[in-house]
């Protein structure tokens, strides 16, 4: 563990001299997609309790939001997805333009590379337990058409909160350790240059980032 935090290229080349380890490798996205989901849901939760008065005054019975309960299972697919995306990745950059004849080892050194999520995963559950939605205020005999500002203050001050703000940033900095971990894998597999390495880890950031929280 301290050779995968301190010098994951040691690491994954001593990995490469044992047999492959896939139960490991692929608990480590399903672990992150379980916590992920259980973040989702503990937060659907909330929301559907801080606008329950939004869904009284305006009529909508409160069974709407087992649907947005519903959907935030999905979230359980988010990490194996992005694993597998990832995998395909940079196995095809292998076989294409290096053809190392190691890409299972490669898949599986980059299910490894997703234990760099699980902190992030792990202290967000946290804070979506212990985090309080802001206040939702609407008037008596209020429209619904007069609770469109309360929703927009409600909306933003989610999105401002410096909690979850840390939260989604943390999310990011995991990204870069884990593209950055990537790089590593493909270097070691392939014998791939440093800088190639490393200019596979930013364009795996860059494209993951754009479709991340």
């Amino acid at each position: 563990m301290i050779a995968f935090l301190w010098s994951p290229v040691h690491f994954f080349e001593a990995r490469l001299h044992r047999p492959p380890a896939w139960l490991l490798a692929l608990s480590a996205p399903i672990l992150c997609g379980v916590l992920d989901m259980s973040t989702v849901l503990v937060m659907a939760g909330k929301h559907s309790q801080a606008l329950a008065h939004l869904a009284a005054a305006a009529g909508v019975s409160p069974s709407a939001f087992d649907a947005a309960r519903l959907s935030s299972v999905l979230s359980l697919a988010g990490y194996p997805m992005y694993f597998v995306l990832m995998a395909v990745i940079v196995a095809s950059i292998d076989t294409l333009l290096l053809d190392s004849g190691r890409q299972t080892r490669l898949v599986e050194l980059v299910g490894l590379a997703f234990f760099s999520f699980l902190p992030v995963c792990v202290l967000t559950l946290v804070v979506a337990v212990i985090w309080a939605p802001p206040p939702f205020h609407v008037a008596p005999g209020a429209t619904f058409g007069d609770m469109q500002p309360a929703i927009t203050s409600y909306l933003e001050d989610v999105h401002t909160d410096p909690a979850l703000s840390i939260m989604r940033a943390l999310y990011y900095v995991s990204l870069a350790w884990c593209a950055a971990l990537t790089g590593s894998a493909l270097k070691v597999t392939t014998g791939l240059s440093k800088w190639a390495a490393a200019a596979t880890a930013v364009l795996i950031f860059a494209g993951f980032s754009g479709v991340w929280r």
